[in-house]
């Protein structure tokens, strides 16, 4: 296919990739994935199970721990999921900060979602960061930030296995055998 990128990645597993500016689509599907017993450092990935309007479906992957997934995260409850979405990912130079400022943001009907929480003003439930001294440095640590993320992305992910048992037909009863006729029975 044109624009499909094919490589190895880390885990020896053959991947193939598009690279876009957005991908637009009915999101069906959210899951959490683990990483590899073998690789804890590669982290938990969100995975979204997006189905085009033509019917194609693609499954995006977003780190846990970035921006890119704070960026979903923090504009999902904002989101009408019986409306398709775009997901654009952005990266600048902030003169504000002297660094790049890089994130996800979501839009519907030609309009950006705001974040739901998150904020200063709206945290949401959101801790904020902790500034932590680890080998002798400072650094801000956000293991609560991710617990709570966490755990409004797994009510997230709840919303499509409610469909998807809604969607599952109840098994029909099986066929009951007819018991034989006892013999002077009139048929």
């Amino acid at each position: 296919m044109e624009g499909v990128t094919k490589r190895v990645n880390k885990k020896g597993d053959t991947v193939y990739e598009m690279h876009l500016d957005f991908i637009r689509g009915f999101i069906v599907g959210a899951d959490l994935k683990l990483p590899p017993s073998d690789h804890p450092e590669y982290g938990k990935t969100i995975e979204l199970k997006i189905e085009a309007e033509n019917g194609a479906q693609c499954v995006l992957q977003i780190p846990f721990d970035s921006a890119y997934a704070r960026g979903f995260l923090y504009s999902s409850p904002n989101m009408d999921l019986s409306q398709p979405v775009e997901i654009e990912p952005y990266q600048y130079f902030s003169k504000k900060k002297g660094r790049d400022a890089t994130g996800l943001s979501l839009f519907q009907n030609g309009e950006k979602l705001d974040w739901a929480y998150g904020t200063k003003d709206n945290p949401g439930g959101i801790p904020p960061l902790k500034r932590v001294k680890f080998k002798g440095q400072e650094t801000w640590d956000n293991s609560d930030q991710l617990a709570a993320l966490e755990q409004k992305y797994m009510e997230f992910c709840a919303l499509f296995k409610d469909v998807q048992a809604e969607a599952v037909p109840a098994s029909e009863p099986e066929p009951q055998a007819e018991a034989a006729p006892a013999a002077g029975d009139d048929f």
